[in-house]
Order: structure tokens, then C-alpha cells, then sequence
């Protein structure tokens, strides 16, 4: 499994070569380096979450991709090609218990550090304003970002859920 952790690593170099440095912060980013170091360092837990993310936020990223940005190819591996590396792995490695919510607070300190780490431009992972197509939906930030927390809650436990069904590995 250790060699395998060349392949995320490599995904994060695509983008770290083929956008803006901020790009880095952004969730989908950070979970290529966060799966790299479990695949690296044996360490479970940071499979699992890296993973978890990886698959709830693919449809988002279509969606993304198909309504508001476009495809661009330089972020197909980390989208498709790093929850594949993971939904593998994940054969492979023991669960941990209670990742969901670990997930979610993953996500709350990313979005701590892109505050304090970026500005406003690009509002990366959602950190500083509504994602503009949910804005006529949501105009309150603190709305939103409830509302976000929430969705992301239940999408993060369903797909655990789903994973533990598909994965063979036990819980620890």
C-alpha cells in the first residue's frame, strides 16, 4: 500500500503545477496529501477520511464542473482517479470507528485555515461567503454554512455507511 501513495502525491502535483497556489487549500486538494500520507504511514484514519471526502464531493464537482466552471483536465485525476485510489485502499485497510464526524471536523479546521491562510478571492472551501449558486437560496452566510455542515453530515455518515457494506475491512 505504501508504494501506492506515489499516485495521490502525483494528482496534488498536476494541480500544484496547473493553477494558482490557493487551489492547494481547496478540500479536494488537501485530501490527495491527507491520503498520500496514510497510504505512506500506514495510518488508517487518514484513508478513511481522505476517502470519505474524496467520494461525497465527486458529484459535486461534476455538478461543478458541468454547470458553473467547466471540465478541465488537470482536475479529473484528483476527482475521479484519487477516490478510485482510495475506494481501493480502503479493501485494504481497517476502519476506524466514528470517521463521519471526524470528517466533518476535518473539514471545519480546513476551513479555519483557509480563513486565516487566504482572503476572500475564490472563496475557497466555501470559507468566506455562500457558493454563488446557492446564494439566492441562502443569502446568510451563517445560514449556508449550517445548512452545509448539515448536508455534509448526513452525505459523510450515508457513504461510510455504504463504504463499510463494500469494504471488507473491521472496525477498530
Amino acid at each position: 500500500m505504501r508504494a501506492l501513495s506515489i499516485l495521490p502525491l502525483a494528482f496534488l502535483a498536476v494541480a500544484a503545477l496547473t493553477g494558482k497556489p490557493a487551489n492547494l487549500l481547496w478540500l479536494c486538494n488537501v485530501c490527495n496529501l491527507v491520503l498520500a500520507a496514510g497510504l505512506a504511514f500506514a495510518w488508517p484514519r487518514a484513508v478513511w477520511i481522505a476517502t470519505l471526502w474524496l467520494v461525497v464531493t465527486l458529484p459535486i464537482w461534476f455538478l461543478d464542473a458541468w454547470y458553473v466552471s467547466g471540465f478541465e483536465l488537470h482536475s479529473f485525476p484528483t476527482h475521479v482517479a484519487a477516490p478510485a485510489v482510495g475506494l481501493f485502499a480502503l479493501r485494504h485497510t481497517p476502519r476506524p470507528r466514528g470517521l463521519w464526524w471526524q470528517a466533518l471536523l476535518f473539514l471545519a479546521a480546513l476551513q479555519l485555515a483557509t480563513r486565516a491562510l487566504l482572503g476572500p478571492e475564490g472563496n475557497v472551501n466555501a470559507a468566506f461567503a455562500v457558493y454563488a449558486p446557492f446564494a439566492r437560496f441562502l443569502p446568510s452566510y451563517p445560514v449556508y454554512w449550517l445548512a452545509n455542515t448539515a448536508a455534509f453530515a448526513l452525505a459523510l455518515a450515508a457513504v461510510e455507511r455504504m463504504l463499510l457494506l463494500i469494504c471488507s475491512s473491521s472496525p477498530r
